[in-house]
């Protein structure tokens, strides 16, 4: 088996002899491995399967709750699941309230960005069409559409729709205007300004559209979904505090940090500030206290 010159083994047999070495080791890692595996599985499978078990019960758990109870609700109570349209009534008292379904809606924005697209001829063939508030169409056919089934208008933009009625309303041939307020802008009474202007926009023109306002309780409700979805509520009852508790200053912190972050120099951005800790609590162990100050996680 050695060479001719006793250097060693032939250069063919040499070449043969680490080729089965090889093989025979890359066969037997192999089975190692294998085997390995095989053992791992077996020793890891029956904590899964009852981990998913776990997970299975659970689910199981959580339907039949859902069942029985309005915690697991999509929507916060009270909610009218049979109803969902249950609290937008017509301002006028003898006609029914809303009723509605659309099989593909488009909710037209009134943000500046509408302009960059095209989008009008698609909107359009929406069945229902969407708008807030006093967002024109005419002049933006292309970008926004033509059409307009639906105009949502808050308290603090009714006026503005009903001095441009003739274009916005009277145009659209059987539209839904839906307006929503603070109960005391939609006091039935005689003294809610914003229901007063609905009721006589509704006898004016009636034949045309049809106007609907939210039910104190639907309002609580739309509050609700806010409050759930933000973690704040939509109204805020905060007492004035003032900017400095040393001095004689009165000024108001609110005032200071919304002076401060309109300025364009030199300004304190203190509402940008708090959105900056706001980040930094979530990665380190920062908490605020007098006044309490959790972060949305």
């Amino acid at each position: 088996m050695f060479s001719e010159d006793g250097s060693g083994l032939m250069p063919a047999r040499r070449l043969l002899l680490i080729g089965l070495v090889a093989g025979f080791a890359l066969f037997v890692s192999f089975a190692v491995y294998v085997y390995q595996g095989e053992l791992k599985t077996q020793l890891w499978k029956p904590a899964l399967d009852a981990a998913l078990e776990k997970v299975h019960l659970r689910r199981v758990s959580n339907q039949n709750v859902s069942s029985t109870t309005q915690d697991d609700s999509p929507h916060p109570m009270p909610f009218n699941v049979t109803d969902p349209l249950s609290g937008y009534v017509n301002v006028l008292k003898d006609r029914k309230p809303l009723k509605m379904h659309c099989s593909v809606c488009a909710m037209v924005s009134s943000s500046g960005q509408v302009l960059h697209h095209e989008a009008g001829t698609e909107i359009d063939k929406a069945e229902c069409v969407i708008r807030m508030n006093d967002a024109p169409v005419t002049g933006f056919e292309k970008h926004v559409g033509t059409r307009t089934t639906i105009r949502v208008a808050s308290h603090t933009s009714f006026q503005l729709v009903n001095k441009k009625r003739a274009d916005l309303l009277v145009k659209n041939k059987g539209l839904t205007l839906v307006a929503w307020g603070p109960d005391k802008s939609m006091k039935t009474d005689g003294k809610g300004r914003i229901f007063n202007g609905l009721s006589k926009l509704a006898k004016d023109i009636g034949n045309d559209i049809d106007v609907y306002m939210l039910t104190p309780e639907r309002m609580a409700y739309a509050d609700k979904v806010f409050e759930i979805e933000t973690g704040k509520p939509r109204t805020s009852n905060a007492k004035p505090v003032l900017y400095h508790y040393y001095g004689a200053s009165k000024l108001q912190e609110c005032h200071m940090y919304r002076a401060m972050e309109k300025q364009k120099k030199g300004g304190h951005r203190f509402i940008t500030e708090k959105k900056v800790f706001e980040r930094w609590t979530k990665k380190n162990h920062i908490t605020f206290h007098f006044p309490t100050w959790e972060p949305k996680v």
